[in-house]
């Protein structure tokens, strides 16, 4: 919380001047960035980009095969209408405090890189029935439906189906080593 721009007051109460707020801040973010590998992901958008999409298409088509029937039929399977919430660590599609419980998960998980991945998986078994319900399977109409229904997802069903997903594909999963790649970086 910013009072008149000279002071900061964090969560634990301690009160830090400007420059030191906004220090911790950015070394904050340069570390939410390391462990998810995001900054690589910006450096090769497109491959990263295809790269993240079709591990989180294989997480949940995996287990899901009616999803996985979904997606094919309809010609979805590039699942470019998640990229947007991966893209941005989902800070759109929860409210704060679900958007804080879903980052701690992340950062304190073996592979911080990997969880979006399961996150994005997570919520697309979640809202499959709606896809089946209220879409006839185009891309606007899947989106739209992907927009207006994360941000009532429950979190603690999120976090859960992907605990459950992290699980499943442990080896010797035949695609372990693929979901589990970390990103390409251009050097």
């Amino acid at each position: 919380d910013y009072s008149n721009g000279s002071k900061a007051i964090f969560y634990d109460g301690s009160i830090k001047n400007y420059e030191e707020a906004e220090s911790f801040i950015f070394w904050n973010f340069v570390d939410l960035m390391n462990a998810t590998q995001h900054y690589r992901l910006f450096s090769l958008l497109d491959v990263g980009k295809q790269f993240i999409l079709e591990r989180s298409a294989a997480i949940a088509t995996s287990v899901h095969k009616p999803l996985k029937a979904l997606l094919d039929k309809n010609e979805l399977t590039g699942l470019d209408f998640l990229f947007r919430p991966i893209l941005l660590l989902f800070k759109r599609e929860f409210k704060l405090e679900d958007l804080l419980r879903v980052w701690d998960s992340m950062l304190s998980s073996d592979a911080p890189y990997c969880f979006p991945r399961f996150i994005a998986a997570s919520l697309l078994i979640i809202i499959y029935p709606k896809f089946l319900l209220h879409t006839n399977g185009s891309l606007g109409e899947v989106m739209a439906v992907l927009d207006g229904s994360m941000e009532k997802v429950e979190v603690n069903s999120v976090l859960q189906i992907a605990a459950s997903l992290i699980d499943k594909v442990q080896e010797p999963f035949e695609k372990h080593n693929f979901i589990y790649e970390a990103l390409p970086f251009s050097q």
